[in-house]
């Protein structure tokens, strides 16, 4: 046996490594049962630091080896199993920790929602209010340009016929007829899209 830290012991930890990953992509079950027994309980610590929770982290760290596991045919010889293993592990743990933040938030605004009565009714009226604009949006784009542009200075920018029709330079007749024109189109599209 090498001298601990020497270049022997290195290559004998590699020489280690490689026989178990063979081992392992054959499916050995007894050498993936070691490999779980020497890792189980640092995983399962260094998963724990990430997530804050032991019980969480054995979960974690069970489907981390299951992973490995899973994996095992595409496992490159010279690769670390530990490594490989702790890589999957710290994705995990980053996972868990985006789920909780989601699940906190959802939790909040449900507490919100049964906090207060006319909290839902006023998220449905902005909901409802969001998705009438961005019907009126999509309509008011596919009208000729014309029309839009007489449509958005009278009643966006909130110009007189008078004024709007100086800025396109036709007759405040002619602007009145496209802004009608506009507002029958724009209905008979708003009609179809409910």
């Amino acid at each position: 046996m090498a001298p601990p830290g020497s270049r022997d012991e290195h290559a004998e930890a590699e020489e280690r490594n490689r026989e178990l990953v063979e081992r392992v992509r054959e499916g050995d079950p007894r050498a993936y049962d070691a490999f779980i027994r020497e890792h189980w309980k640092p995983l399962v610590h260094f998963i724990a630091q990430s997530v804050r929770s032991v019980e969480d982290a054995k979960d974690l760290a069970q489907e981390a080896f299951f992973r490995v596991w899973d994996k095992r045919r595409s496992l490159r010889p010279n690769a670390s199993l530990r490594a490989y293993l702790f890589h999957i592990a710290r994705n995990l743990g980053l996972d868990e920790n985006r789920r909780r933040r989601v699940r906190e938030r959802w939790s909040v605004e449900a507490e919100r929602l049964n906090a207060e009565p006319g909290y839902a009714a006023e998220a449905l009226d902005a909901l409802q209010h969001a998705e009438l604009m961005h019907l009126v949006r999509r309509a008011v784009d596919s009208l000729p340009p014309r029309r839009r542009q007489a449509l958005t200075l009278v009643h966006v920018h909130g110009f007189s016929y008078k004024e709007a029709a100086g800025i396109m330079a036709i007759a405040p007749q002619t602007l009145a007829d496209q802004v009608a024109a506009a507002i029958a189109q724009l209905r008979r599209m708003l009609v179809r899209s409910s």
